[in-house]
């Protein structure tokens, strides 16, 4: 009987290290989620505070250069986390 006792009780071990092992990875990419979404968040509200890509206004190489330079900077910000 004490064999049986054994085999049984080590098979329920190995269950719960699976189990824990899946829920720690499980928890892990729940967290780099967390961040990577943070950050996004955090990229779109700094290129918010430059101006419209999209704006007519002005002349259009001006739009082009003002454009480019936003772009520029929430990419050196974005590198900088």
């Amino acid at each position: 009987m004490s064999a049986v006792d054994s085999s049984s009780s080590g098979r329920l071990e190995n269950i719960y290290i699976y189990v824990s092992i899946f829920l720690s990875l499980l928890l892990f990419l729940l967290l780099l989620l967390v961040i990577a979404l943070h950050r996004l968040k955090n990229i779109i509200s700094s290129s918010s505070s430059y101006p419209d890509c999209t704006s007519n206004g002005g002349n259009s190489f001006t739009n082009i250069e003002i454009c480019s330079m936003s772009s520029q900077r929430s990419t050196v910000s974005s590198l900088s986390y």
